[in-house]
């Protein structure tokens, strides 16, 4: 964005500043946060995606598009990003990095006692919350999504909540 263009939109968010209420301030403040949040795993899976590229060859499979995760385990697959402080999580042909403190985060609310089809809903909400990335990019509309009720019974069958 031009600085020029920037600067005329701060100006504009410092006039109208002092007409919100406090409950507006926290929201715009929960909004820039996420923003700033999602801009920064944006950086994350581009700077992932030349790591892969950077592979060998033999090391990975060539093809024209990354690959899906198996539809025997229900189009779900977490791995291990390189240097092993993030995870992967594939749903589907997306591919998305997450922090290890969000992969804990979605294990205990996979974890957490409920009927089968309330931890789909628990997941969107999470997502809805912090990661809107994963629900734009995965076409993920609806609350009962098959790929978050995988997603949920995959975290359950090979990770545990660390007490």
């Amino acid at each position: 964005m031009p600085e020029k263009q920037k600067e005329l939109l701060l100006k504009e968010i410092r006039k109208l500043l002092p007409k919100c209420d406090t409950e507006g301030l926290v929201f715009l403040i929960k909004q820039a946060h996420t923003i700033i949040y999602n801009l920064h795993i944006d950086e994350m899976n581009k700077s992932l995606a030349k790591v892969e590229k950077m592979q060998p060859a033999k090391g990975r499979r060539r093809t024209a598009k990354p690959a899906a995760a198996d539809e025997e385990k229900g189009g779900v697959r977490v791995e291990e990003a390189p240097g092993g402080k993030s995870f992967i999580i594939v749903l589907g042909t997306m591919r998305k990095v997450f922090s290890r403190v969000e992969l804990q985060r979605l294990v205990a609310i996979a974890q957490a006692p409920a009927v089968e089809g309330d931890h789909a809903e628990r997941l969107y909400s999470w997502f809805q919350k912090h990661r809107g990335d994963v629900l734009f990019d995965g076409r993920i509309g609806a609350r009962r999504h098959p790929l978050l009720k995988n997603l949920a019974r995959y975290l359950r069958s090979h990770y545990k909540v660390k007490k």
